[in-house]
């Protein structure tokens, strides 16, 4: 897949008069016309179905990128607020050594596990 897929779908309708050529310069005398229209028909077909197809590809990798992105926000977030409580509890710690005169832990309900 390429970086834009309205750029793909615009390439293979330039090539589309070069394929209705071969095609042009392949065939009886007979059936020349009938056979140019097909192939342009089949040509149209296929741009169209591969431009819904790559707009499809392109909108669904967007939202996982949009998504991915919102992920990474959350996740520094959560890493945020997770230093901020460990700087709770380094105070608490410091200031239960200080005026307990020992080491105390605490549990993430503020209770105390050790003395």
């Amino acid at each position: 897949f390429t970086a834009d897929p309205l750029f793909t779908v615009l390439v293979r309708c330039a090539c589309l008069p070069l394929a209705v050529l071969i095609h042009y310069l392949r065939e009886d005398e007979s059936e020349k016309l009938l056979g140019c229209t097909l192939v342009v028909v089949a040509e149209l077909i296929s741009c169209l179905s591969m431009a819904f197809t790559l707009l499809e590809v392109d909108a669904a990798l967007c939202k996982q990128e949009q998504t991915a992105m919102d992920l990474e926000k959350h996740i520094q977030k959560r890493e945020e607020d997770m230093k901020e409580t460990e700087k709770v509890l380094r105070a608490a710690r410091r200031l239960l050594s200080v005026t307990c005169d020992c080491c105390e832990r605490l549990t993430h309900h503020w209770q105390i596990v050790e003395p």
